[in-house]
């Protein structure tokens, strides 16, 4: 018995990981279930991203968000390899997202290895600091069960390019900076 895939599976599939529709049709073919084809293609692409992660991301754009008429702003440096992907739609939707989550999370470190050894011996529990000030291992706003660090693989996943957050800085009225 041949199994019969849906036009409207592919479709979604795709939109989830970016997968062509030859790899979304075999994954959605090999699988029992959909939710097996979207993890066996996750799997795949982060199997090329990893090969990927030693390009260079030279490419990229600068995001900005100003919220509260004006009173708190960010702005972020997000980097891709080519400025094709960096012209992207979900390229630009995170980048604008990225700086979002800045102007309403505050975070000060990108990774939990930024924060510097003197810091680190302050901070009574290390993990909910770094849940709460370094940005890649936050909640998304947007979606909670979901971290900040997820939501840029996802979208690698989905353009096929290494991304990467080069830097980013919060302003707001009345408050100095951290450095």
């Amino acid at each position: 018995m041949v199994k019969k895939i849906k036009l409207e599976e592919i479709k979604k599939i795709r939109e989830l990981t970016g997968a062509g529709i030859a790899d979304a049709k075999e994954a959605l073919l090999g699988a029992s279930s959909f939710d097996e084809a979207l993890k066996i293609l996750k799997s795949k692409g982060a199997k090329i991203l990893e090969k990927k992660s030693e390009r260079s991301a030279s490419q990229g754009i600068v995001a900005s968000y100003i919220h509260l008429q004006g009173k708190v702003g960010a702005m972020v440096e997000l980097k891709s390899e080519t400025d094709f992907v960096a012209r992207s739609e979900p390229f630009q939707k995170l980048a604008y997202d990225l700086a979002v989550q800045v102007a309403g999370m505050d975070p000060l470190y990108l990774t939990a290895k930024d924060v510097p050894a003197s810091k680190k011996k302050e901070i009574e529990d290390f993990e909910t600091f770094c849940k709460e000030k370094c940005l890649l291992e936050q909640p998304l706003i947007k979606d909670p069960n979901k971290t900040v660090g997820e939501l840029i693989q996802e979208v690698a996943l989905q353009v096929q390019e290494n991304i990467g957050v080069a830097r980013f800085v919060r302003f707001a009225v009345g408050e100095k900076n951290n450095d």
